[in-house]
Protein backbone atom coordinates (compact mmCIF):
# COMPACT_ATOMS: atom_id res chain seq x y z
CA UNK A 1 0.00 0.00 0.00
CA UNK A 2 2.96 2.29 0.60
CA UNK A 3 3.92 2.17 -3.08
CA UNK A 4 0.65 3.95 -3.99
CA UNK A 5 2.13 7.18 -2.63
CA UNK A 6 4.81 7.33 -5.35
CA UNK A 7 2.34 8.06 -8.12
CA UNK A 8 0.22 10.77 -6.44
CA UNK A 9 2.28 13.69 -7.87
CA UNK A 10 1.85 12.26 -11.36
CA UNK A 11 -1.92 12.23 -11.03
CA UNK A 12 -2.09 15.72 -9.54
CA UNK A 13 0.19 17.37 -12.07
CA UNK A 14 -1.12 15.71 -15.22
CA UNK A 15 -4.75 16.15 -14.19
CA UNK A 16 -4.17 19.83 -13.42
CA UNK A 17 -2.51 20.48 -16.74
CA UNK A 18 -5.21 18.68 -18.71
CA UNK A 19 -7.99 20.67 -17.05
CA UNK A 20 -6.12 23.95 -17.58
CA UNK A 21 -5.47 23.24 -21.26
CA UNK A 22 -8.98 21.98 -21.95
CA UNK A 23 -10.65 24.94 -20.26
CA UNK A 24 -8.40 27.38 -22.14
CA UNK A 25 -9.25 25.76 -25.49
CA UNK A 26 -12.98 25.71 -24.72
CA UNK A 27 -12.98 29.30 -23.43
CA UNK A 28 -11.24 30.49 -26.59
CA UNK A 29 -13.58 28.53 -28.83
CA UNK A 30 -16.60 29.94 -27.03
CA UNK A 31 -15.18 33.43 -27.37
CA UNK A 32 -14.78 32.94 -31.11
CA UNK A 33 -18.26 31.43 -31.46
CA UNK A 34 -17.00 27.95 -32.40
CA UNK A 35 -19.46 25.71 -30.58
CA UNK A 36 -20.24 23.00 -33.10
CA UNK A 37 -18.66 19.69 -32.16
CA UNK A 38 -16.54 21.28 -29.45
CA UNK A 39 -17.53 18.98 -26.58
CA UNK A 40 -17.15 15.75 -28.55
CA UNK A 41 -13.83 16.84 -30.02
CA UNK A 42 -12.37 17.65 -26.59
CA UNK A 43 -13.76 14.47 -25.01
CA UNK A 44 -12.36 12.41 -27.91
CA UNK A 45 -8.92 13.96 -27.57
CA UNK A 46 -9.05 13.46 -23.79
CA UNK A 47 -9.99 9.80 -24.21
CA UNK A 48 -7.05 9.15 -26.51
CA UNK A 49 -4.69 11.05 -24.21
CA UNK A 50 -6.04 9.24 -21.15
CA UNK A 51 -5.63 5.81 -22.73
CA UNK A 52 -2.08 6.51 -23.87
CA UNK A 53 -1.12 8.07 -20.53
CA UNK A 54 -2.69 5.22 -18.59
CA UNK A 55 -0.69 2.67 -20.59
CA UNK A 56 2.55 4.63 -20.17
CA UNK A 57 1.99 5.06 -16.43
CA UNK A 58 1.21 1.35 -16.11
CA UNK A 59 4.46 0.51 -17.89
CA UNK A 60 6.42 2.87 -15.64
CA UNK A 61 4.81 1.41 -12.53
CA UNK A 62 5.66 -2.08 -13.74
CA UNK A 63 9.27 -1.07 -14.37
CA UNK A 64 9.70 0.65 -11.02
CA UNK A 65 7.62 -1.41 -8.60
CA UNK A 66 6.59 -4.50 -10.56
CA UNK A 67 3.36 -5.32 -8.76
CA UNK A 68 0.45 -6.26 -11.03
CA UNK A 69 -2.11 -4.68 -8.72
CA UNK A 70 -0.26 -1.37 -8.78
CA UNK A 71 -0.17 -1.45 -12.57
CA UNK A 72 -3.96 -1.68 -12.64
CA UNK A 73 -4.42 1.00 -9.99
CA UNK A 74 -2.11 3.53 -11.66
CA UNK A 75 -3.34 2.89 -15.20
CA UNK A 76 -7.05 2.98 -14.40
CA UNK A 77 -6.71 5.94 -12.04
CA UNK A 78 -4.78 8.04 -14.53
CA UNK A 79 -7.26 7.20 -17.28
CA UNK A 80 -10.25 8.21 -15.13
CA UNK A 81 -8.49 11.30 -13.76
CA UNK A 82 -7.76 12.63 -17.24
CA UNK A 83 -11.30 11.97 -18.42
CA UNK A 84 -12.77 13.78 -15.41
CA UNK A 85 -10.29 16.64 -15.84
CA UNK A 86 -11.24 17.06 -19.49
CA UNK A 87 -14.95 16.94 -18.71
CA UNK A 88 -14.56 19.58 -16.00
CA UNK A 89 -12.50 21.65 -18.41
CA UNK A 90 -15.34 21.53 -20.93
CA UNK A 91 -18.28 21.96 -18.55
CA UNK A 92 -17.07 24.87 -16.42
CA UNK A 93 -16.46 27.34 -19.29
CA UNK A 94 -19.91 26.49 -20.72
CA UNK A 95 -21.50 27.01 -17.30
CA UNK A 96 -19.69 30.28 -16.67
CA UNK A 97 -20.53 31.53 -20.14
CA UNK A 98 -24.22 30.83 -19.52
CA UNK A 99 -23.98 32.81 -16.26
CA UNK A 100 -22.40 35.69 -18.19
CA UNK A 101 -19.07 35.37 -16.39
CA UNK A 102 -15.83 35.26 -18.34
CA UNK A 103 -14.45 31.69 -18.21
CA UNK A 104 -10.89 32.99 -18.28
CA UNK A 105 -11.27 34.73 -14.92
CA UNK A 106 -12.20 31.66 -12.93
CA UNK A 107 -10.71 28.76 -14.90
CA UNK A 108 -7.37 27.64 -13.53
CA UNK A 109 -7.65 28.67 -9.84
CA UNK A 110 -10.96 26.86 -9.48
CA UNK A 111 -10.39 23.84 -11.70
CA UNK A 112 -6.96 22.64 -10.58
CA UNK A 113 -7.85 22.14 -6.90
CA UNK A 114 -11.13 20.48 -7.90
CA UNK A 115 -9.32 18.06 -10.21
CA UNK A 116 -6.67 17.41 -7.55
CA UNK A 117 -9.37 16.44 -5.06
CA UNK A 118 -11.24 14.27 -7.54
CA UNK A 119 -8.07 12.54 -8.73
CA UNK A 120 -7.05 11.72 -5.17
CA UNK A 121 -10.50 10.31 -4.46
CA UNK A 122 -10.37 8.19 -7.61
CA UNK A 123 -6.83 6.97 -6.99
CA UNK A 124 -7.23 6.13 -3.33
CA UNK A 125 -10.61 4.48 -3.72
CA UNK A 126 -9.43 2.31 -6.63
CA UNK A 127 -6.17 1.61 -4.84
CA UNK A 128 -7.74 0.59 -1.56
CA UNK A 129 -10.41 -1.54 -3.21
CA UNK A 130 -8.06 -3.38 -5.54
CA UNK A 131 -5.30 -3.81 -2.99
CA UNK A 132 -7.54 -5.34 -0.39
CA UNK A 133 -9.57 -7.47 -2.81
CA UNK A 134 -6.76 -8.77 -5.00
CA UNK A 135 -4.07 -9.33 -2.40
Amino acid sequence: LQSLVYFIPLLLLVGGEVVAQTSAVVARALGLGLRRGLVWREVGIATMLAAASGLIAAAISYATVGRPVLILVVGISLFLTLLVAALLGVVLPWLLRSLRVSPTLVGRPVLQPAVALVSLLIYLSIGSNLYFHLI
